[in-house]
């Protein structure tokens, strides 16, 4: 009987531990809202598409000062490439993620990603010090400013991280395989 007893109660921590861990997994990928990621009080402008796969873009910021509306704009470039996407007639970018596919784990690493002086400075190829166009709004000035985004690499770094999915993991899943060969059939 006690070994009965035994084997019950290390079966019921077993699967205790188990649906802790799958719990811990589920919480990652639960689905969130994300809007503070997607919305802002920016404008981007896409100038053109660059070499390398980088994007050229001018982007406006309203901040208390020029410098911190400078140091926004690279911030807001970036924002633009993986969350907003542009359209313009010279540009046309999807956006990387959209709110329906954001998670608490995509949360959490862009808090980190997007920190003062985080790691999405590594993405903006240049950003001029100098100022296009600055206009007074209120108490804050809205500066316009040239910043060029390494969008390519942007996109590689965030797919290795877990935080998009691959193209390729988009094709397998509509049901074709990448890589795929297609072959036809000629008719005489």
């Amino acid at each position: 009987m006690q070994l009965l007893q035994t084997c019950a109660l290390s079966f019921a921590l077993l699967v205790g531990t188990a649906s802790c861990a799958s719990a811990q997994v589920d919480q990652k990928l639960k689905k969130i809202d994300g809007a503070r990621w997607f919305a802002g009080s920016y404008e981007v402008s896409c100038d053109r598409t660059g070499s390398e796969g980088t994007v050229i873009f001018t982007v406006s910021s309203t901040e208390k000062n020029e410098a911190t509306a400078l140091r926004e704009a690279r911030r807001n470039a970036i924002r633009a490439v993986v969350f907003r996407g542009i359209r313009t007639e010279r540009c046309s970018e999807d956006p990387m993620m959209r709110p329906d596919a954001f998670t608490e784990a995509a949360d959490a690493y862009f808090d980190t990603f997007f920190k003062e002086g985080g790691q999405y400075l590594a993405y903006v190829e240049y950003a001029g010090d100098e100022v296009e166009a600055k206009v007074k709004v209120g108490k804050q000035i809205k500066i316009t400013s040239t910043v060029i985004v390494q969008r390519n690499r942007l996109r590689q770094d965030l797919e290795r991280a877990g935080i998009i999915k691959s193209m390729g993991d988009i094709f397998k899943r509509s049901g074709q395989a990448s890589g795929a060969t297609i072959h036809r059939v000629w008719s005489l």
